[in-house]
């Protein structure tokens, strides 16, 4: 029995068992797809299993489908529901009448999420309308289930109670609940029975999307600049990974926002970044001996390459075909850190010496051109062959410690063009170690951080992180620091300074931070840190600029300032519609959000609103 299998099976055990002891009330079966592709008269493919349940409810017989993603909900961030999406697109939407949902399971953690194809793909549609976007090169549907924060996202997210979560154990899910959710995905797809023919439009639309070049930096931005406020809708960042990172994203105006921005010139004295030619023999034996990190944060969030490309990669080298460089930076005990090659070089070391990794032995696959060596691992290479490996030599750029640390920066966002960029927090991480690391984890991590935003940022680029290292950076260092139009180098100046803390620091800030948090949360529920232009508009994505802004002016109140704060809370509530009705302020918190007037304005601003609150009648 292959993995894929394996990971299927206490899944369907356990819906087996249900439907075997609920005295002929439910039905389980595992399908193959081509009987799907029967039913719909199209040719439909899937790897995933497919599941059909049916309820005797009294007396009536009722048919479900599911379509299952099994995988690890512990590191997987994104997914796939293609078949799902071309299926319930084929035959005129006729799968909608076996009342189909999608079934998530965690293998790892045993858990499930489940989601009726009506409410996803009909919020899909919905969303589609407002924002067009077409497909990325590799999926007409990418999806990103949440274990974390019971959502799953295609487009638009969908959180509970439009998604179900249960653990999977011996006594969960019971009969009674898998037939009250499967009832209530019943009622959903009966529901939407006048949209679905405007979601199977939609799906064979996306379907059929081409790809067509990006609309320029230039142009995009003009565009939305000419937006009235309300109509602009900010949506969480969407990565190159197709996750929503629940942060909204920044309205870029010209090329003098970008990462490569220089406030102030540095001298060139100080760009110490020496290339360096390494065997894979060395760089594996750096690497055991800990002075190579090949799991930094940012990188281990990612996962690794499959087994297919590892091996591609291992063909390269047999090949001799030259790699791609690597970037280092070197800290002060002249350890590496990678910040760019991170799956080459684990990819090697799987091969070639698995325990530097702890990690089972990589048996090559799919290879290209040297199928013979299908099924071969390094020890089953000649001694000829196992010698060009080893002594295959590799390129690295390395930045030597001493470099300043905006330096470190500025050149990381040049060369940071790879596959998976890294964000700007990521790099700040990457050039920054030591306590300030530990400091904005713990802190994003804490419940508190997590109420206030309502657990709607995401830490997989580390989005989380930088909100908190915001607030430390104006409330420690002060809004009169902030002289240059340089939020980058700024925020990295504030790590560097966390590093340097003393226990009570660290005591003093954290209470602040704790305590601006509690109170946004006691004034604005779950709209905290986040744009409102009215009333009955739609909640948006958390705003770093206003996150930052509304977090150190209430860190600076006091607590009868707090306890009356939140006695007038309705005014702070029509003073955010106001200030985010105002240009000026939606300007300040939108677009070139680092310029140095633009951060006192939106702090003046907020301040203002804050002691109007207070001002006795």
């Amino acid at each position: 029995m292959d993995d894929e299998k394996l990971r299927h099976l206490p899944l369907e055990k356990h819906f087996s068992n249900l439907a075997r002891d609920s005295k002929n009330k439910l039905y389980f079966e595992v399908l193959d797809a081509r009987f799907i592709g029967s039913l719909l008269g199209s040719d439909i493919k899937s790897r995933n299993h497919i599941y059909r349940f049916k309820l005797n409810d009294d007396n009536q017989e009722v048919n479900f489908v599911a379509y299952s993603l099994v995988l690890n909900g512990q590191t997987r961030s994104n997914t796939r529901a293609e078949a799902f999406g071309r299926a319930l697109a084929a035959a005129n939407g006729k799968l909608f009448e076996e009342n189909p949902f999608l079934l998530v399971f965690d293998y790892v953690g045993n858990q499930i999420m489940a989601v009726s194809a009506a409410k996803l793909f009909g919020a899909f549609t919905k969303k589609s309308k407002i924002e067009p976007r077409l497909p990325s090169r590799t999926a007409t549907f990418t999806l990103s289930p949440h274990f974390g924060n019971v959502t799953i996202s295609m487009y638009a997210t969908l959180e509970k109670p439009d998604v179900w979560w249960t653990p999977l154990s011996e006594n969960h899910p019971t009969f009674g609940e898998v037939r009250e959710h499967l009832l209530r995905f019943k009622d959903e797809t009966a529901s939407a029975t006048d949209r679905i023919q405007e979601i199977v439009e939609t799906l064979k639309a996306r379907i059929s999307a081409k790809e067509v070049p990006p609309e320029p930096i230039e142009t995009a931005a003009a565009r939305i600049s000419a937006l009235e406020p309300t109509d602009r809708a900010p949506v969480g960042r969407i990565d190159i990974t197709q996750v929503d990172t629940g942060v909204e994203s920044e309205r870029s105006v010209s090329e003098d926002d970008d990462l490569e921005k220089i406030a102030e010139p540095f001298d060139p004295e100080n760009i110490d970044v020496i290339t360096r030619s390494m065997t894979v023999d060395l760089l594996l034996s750096r690497t055991e001996s800990q002075m190579i990190d090949l799991q930094p944060d940012f990188q281990r969030r990612w996962g690794i390459w499959d087994n297919r490309r590892q091996s591609r990669l291992i063909e390269s080298l047999l090949l001799r075909i030259p790699l791609p460089v690597l970037y280092a930076a070197e800290d002060d005990d002249e350890r590496w850190e990678i910040v760019d090659g991170i799956q080459r070089l684990s990819a090697i070391a799987r091969f070639i010496r698995p325990t530097v990794i702890q990690s089972e032995p990589l048996e090559l696959s799919n290879l290209e051109y040297l199928k013979s060596y299908d099924g071969k691992k390094f020890m089953d290479l000649s001694q000829r062959m196992q010698m060009r490996l080893r002594e295959t030599e590799l390129v690295i750029h390395l930045i030597r410690k001493g470099t300043p640390p905006e330096v470190k920066y500025n050149i990381f966002a040049r060369i940071n063009t790879g596959g998976v960029p890294l964000s700007p927090q990521e790099l700040r991480h990457a050039i920054t170690p030591g306590r300030a690391r530990i400091v904005l984890q713990d802190w994003a991590k804490s419940d508190v951080f997590k109420r206030a935003t309502d657990g709607s940022v995401q830490p997989i680029r580390m989005d989380d992180r930088e909100l908190v290292l915001r607030f430390i950076a104006f409330y420690s260092l002060g809004l009169p620091a902030y002289r240059q139009p340089d939020m980058d180098g700024f925020l990295v100046n504030a790590m560097k300074a966390i590093n340097g803390f003393s226990e009570e620091q660290i005591v003093e800030t954290q209470s602040a931070f704790y305590r601006a948090l509690n109170t946004a949360y006691a004034v604005f529920g779950n709209d905290a840190f986040r744009k409102r232009f009215g009333p009955e508009n739609s909640r948006l994505p958390i705003n770093k600029a206003l996150f930052e802004a509304v977090s150190v002016n209430l860190a600076n109140l006091d607590q009868s300032q707090v306890v009356r704060l939140i006695e007038r809370k309705e005014r702070l509530h029509e003073g955010i519609i106001r200030l985010c009705n105002d240009r000026a302020f939606e300007s300040s918190i939108s677009q070139g959000t680092g310029d140095v007037r633009k951060v006192k304005r939106r702090f003046t601003r907020v301040s203002e609103m804050i002691t109007t609150a207070l001002r006795d009648d």
